[in-house]
Parts: C-alpha cells; sequence; structure tokens
C-alpha cells in the first residue's frame, strides 16, 4: 500500500486529500482530508497534517488505515507539519512553528519537535531552525534540514544544508557543505 496527498476538486474549489494506492490491483481509497500521510512501521495507522473547521493553522493527527478514528495530536496557534514515524512507532517528530522565536528578518521560527503516539510529551528538539525530519532506521537519530541565511545583492538568500541530531536533540552537526543546496529528505 501506497499512501499520498493528491488535490482534487469538489464543491468548487480545490482540496488536498489522503489516499491509499493498493499496488497489487492499483485500486485507490480517499480516506479523508489532509496533506504528508506517512504509515506507522506496523502500516495499520497513518500520520497526517490536516486543518479543523475555523482554525487556520495545520495540525498532525493520526487515523488507522481503513480512514477511521481519527485524533488531533497537536492542538495550538502555530503550523505543525512534515510528520514522521519513529521506527520503532513510539514517537512521531514534526516541524512546528515557534511564534516567539521571529529571526532578524521577519520569519517565523520553524523547528523540529518530537512527541509520543498520542500527542503527549512534545519536546522541541531544534531552536536555531529545522524542517524535514527523517528517522535514522535505527530510530538513534534524526536528519533534517536547516537554512543558513545570508545577504546577496542586498537580498537576502537562503542555503538549505542536511544535518543530523542524536533523537533526544544532543549532538547536532552539520552532513552537506556549503556550496550544496538541499531541499529535503526522507
Amino acid at each position: 500500500m501506497l499512501a499520498f496527498d493528491f488535490s482534487y476538486h469538489t464543491s468548487g474549489f480545490d482540496s488536498f486529500g489522503v489516499w491509499i494506492l493498493n499496488l497489487s490491483d492499483n485500486s485507490k481509497k480517499h480516506l479523508g482530508e489532509g496533506r504528508e500521510p506517512n504509515w506507522s512501521p506496523s502500516v495499520n495507522r497513518l500520520v497526517y497534517t490536516g486543518y479543523v473547521a475555523s482554525v487556520s493553522f495545520r495540525e498532525i493527527f493520526v487515523m488507522d488505515s481503513s480512514g477511521q478514528n481519527s485524533i488531533r495530536l497537536t492542538d495550538n496557534q502555530v503550523d505543525d507539519y512534515r510528520p514522521a514515524w519513529s521506527p520503532d512507532g513510539s514517537k512521531i517528530a514534526y516541524v512546528g512553528e515557534t511564534r516567539d522565536t521571529i529571526d532578524p528578518h521577519g520569519v517565523i521560527g520553524i523547528n523540529i519537535w518530537v512527541m509520543d503516539t498520542m500527542g503527549m510529551n512534545k519536546t522541541q528538539l531544534t531552536f536555531e531552525g529545522g524542517c524535514d525530519p527523517a528517522w535514522a532506521p535505527s530510530g538513534d537519530q534524526i536528519v533534517f534540514v536547516r537554512g543558513e541565511s545570508f545577504e546577496k545583492k542586498n537580498v537576502i538568500e537562503i542555503i538549505y544544508h542536511l544535518w543530523i541530531m542524536d533523537a533526544d536533540g544532543e549532538n547536532k552537526r552539520q552532513l552537506t557543505g556549503k556550496v550544496i543546496e538541499t531541499f529535503g529528505c526522507k
């Protein structure tokens, strides 16, 4: 089974939905609105990004593989997105905005967070920025992307680098050099 998000047209506007594709017969099933689905290691649940009615911020949800029993894991006044399940199925890493951390250029702080699979024990792992978390197969490290801003001809530009840290946020180190631009990892 393959989980993906796809834009579809409904009620006069485009919306994104979480879909699964059965690779053996190419049948598709729409599970509901949402984006960025990620399978649990046991492949019986999906974590995904979605919106709640009358709330303009993205939140993190889980549901079973049939699209039922959706549970909201984050509930705050900032965007939470790009969820990634740990290899042992006990934690979810994600990107969370921190509106109290705004850089000199007005960019909202975007950092890596981790929580358990019921949305408890949320812990901020990066404080200098980070996005697109991906767990190492062993589950003891998380690779992520961090942007480095600089001024070039009176324009602020950003070069993105791959970083790695322990699953508890310790021992952060840059993996790619200043010449290489990277835009995500999985």
